[in-house]
């Protein structure tokens, strides 16, 4: 049995067996295989790494290395270093005050940060990028490898790569925690001070304040934020506030002026020929002055001073007083113009008197020492006609005394004695023997005062001119016609009246001297010396 031939003549059964191989080639092939494997596995291994969670070597943020973490390990890695890092806010010499970068009010996106790492390295745009992403791949498979079919010196080292980390700054955070460093801060100005004790002036200087302006500090950290989260470092803003008033010298100086003396009211009695005194110390004028804020000088308070001057009048009692605004202005007036010393008049109130059985107008009066016209003038209606228990008005003793007081010089009469006495200084300068006013036509007692000089009065009623007149009262209080003291008296020029009747009432009122001595007592009693004429 023949094969059968193909159509080109080839004998199939006769073809050569193929060529065997060597166990070198096989043993090469294999190996070659094996390595073609490993790439092809290296491969998909750098692949799996790549498109894992692992952030790649050399990648640092904040000087932390991330390499190798999670992006949520890199996140909580992360965020422990940014507040391991204090702020500190600096008030220079006031102190300063370390505080988490929250408190600050920078605030790390912890997440963002550790993103940007993760992606640094993975989406390389140059072959350069591309080899770089390469070893960083390489670089992490070695460390993910247990064992590795090189030595570690043998690896890649790729270059570091920072990234920059993802913050936010938000002044809210930062106001909160400046407040209580503030209110630490916070020192009030004071104005130099000066006070009065016991009279003693005292005075403390002046000293600036200072204050945290908060609105300037917090502008200055929005403004240079990056520099707060490079540095750590915030200087605050604090501000002087410098005192009002830094010298008080010279209203201490005039305080010591003032205070320096006391002031003595020298108060007379001319009705009870009494002298009263009060005297301000400088511990009682140290309770009366004031500090003028406005212009630095120094007043004295008048309700203070008004109080005083009521206390003391208080003290005078017998239904006499003194003219408080009066008072009052020659006080501070001497206060502030350095006088030692005041001179005020006691003044006596109107009093009232109750009829007793017996009692006449003419008689009250003598008893209180007005004319009797002056209280029907105070009693409209009043006659000789009074019931017992009637309340009459007793003018002031003050209202025939209309002048300034001469306060040492007096003149007394005696009308029972017929005499009177000129003094001086307390001292008799003169005794006289007078004649006073007949019985049909009295003189009155009371107190009285020089009130006109006429060299030669003309007393029409008796058709007299009386030499040296010198009138101290009226009495009847409308009326011109006054009494007074004059000499001699003449009628036609020629005549003299009454030359022989000196000691005895010869008069119509009037207290008669002899010329000589009216002449004397007219050029010494000014108009305002008292006269105290007693019955």
């Amino acid at each position: 049995m023949t094969r059968p031939i193909g159509e080109r003549g080839t004998d199939l059964a006769r073809r050569p067996r193929g060529r065997r191989w060597s166990a070198g080639a096989i043993i090469a092939l294999t190996l070659g295989l094996a390595v073609e494997l490993t790439l092809l596995a290296a491969a998909a291994g750098l692949v799996s790494l790549y498109r894992g969670d692992a952030i790649l070597p050399g990648v640092r943020a904040m000087g932390v290395d991330l390499g190798g973490l999670t992006r949520d390990q890199a996140a909580a890695t992360l965020r422990d270093a940014w507040q391991a890092q204090p702020v500190t806010l600096d008030a220079g010499a006031d102190g300063t005050w370390p505080v988490a970068p929250d408190a600050a009010g920078l605030r790390l996106d912890a997440e963002a940060t550790a993103a940007h790492a993760y992606a640094a390295g993975r989406a390389p745009a140059t072959l350069a990028g591309f080899r770089d992403a390469v070893e960083r791949l390489v670089a992490l498979a070695a460390r993910a490898l247990p064992v590795a079919s090189l030595p570690r010196s043998a690896l890649p080292t790729p270059a570091l790569h920072e990234v920059a980390p993802v913050w936010r700054f938000n002044a809210q955070p930062l106001a909160a925690t400046l407040r209580p460093i503030a209110d630490q801060l916070a020192t009030p100005m004071q104005n130099a001070r000066i006070w009065i004790t016991d009279g003693r002036v005292e005075s403390s200087p002046g000293s600036a304040g200072r204050s945290l302006d908060l609105a300037a500090t917090i502008a200055q950290a929005e403004r240079d934020a990056d520099q707060l989260a490079a540095e750590r470092w915030l200087q605050l803003t604090v501000v002087a506030a410098p005192p009002r008033v830094a010298d008080v010298s010279a209203a201490v100086k005039r305080a010591q002026t003032l205070l320096s003396k006391s002031v003595t009211v020298q108060l007379y009695d001319p009705i009870n020929d009494e002298r009263v005194r009060w005297t301000a110390d400088p511990k009682i004028i140290g309770g009366w002055l004031a500090l003028q804020t406005d212009s630095g000088g120094w007043r004295v308070g008048r309700e203070a001073v008004a109080a005083w001057v009521q206390e003391q009048a208080e003290a005078l009692g017998d239904g006499r007083t003194i003219e408080a605004e009066k008072a009052i202005d020659a006080v501070i007036e001497a206060v502030m113009g350095q006088k030692a010393e005041v001179k005020l008049r006691v003044l006596h109130r109107e009093r009232t008197h109750t009829v007793n059985s017996g009692e006449t107008v003419a008689s009250i009066a003598t008893q209180y020492g007005i004319p009797y016209p002056w209280i029907q003038k105070a009693n409209p209606g009043l006659g000789e006609m009074m019931y017992v228990g009637q309340k009459i008005v007793i003018p002031s003793a003050d209202a025939l005394l209309s002048l300034p007081v001469i306060d040492n010089k007096r003149i007394k009469v005696s009308i029972s004695q017929q005499r009177m006495w000129a003094y001086e200084n307390g001292a008799v300068k003169w005794a006289w023997v007078v004649s006073t006013g007949i019985p049909s036509s009295p003189t009155s007692p009371g107190i009285f005062q020089i009130q006109s000089h006429e060299a030669n009065a003309y007393a029409a009623s008796w058709d007299l001119w009386m030499p040296y007149f010198m009138g101290i009262y009226r009495p009847v209080p409308d009326h011109a016609f006054m009494n007074g003291f004059h000499g001699f008296p003449t009628r036609g020029d020629r005549q003299l009246l009454w030359t022989g009747n000196l000691g005895g009432p010869v008069t119509y009122g009037c207290i008669l001297l002899s010329t000589d001595n009216a002449l004397t007592l007219y050029a010494w009693a000014e108009d305002g010396v008292v006269v105290e004429v007693t019955p």
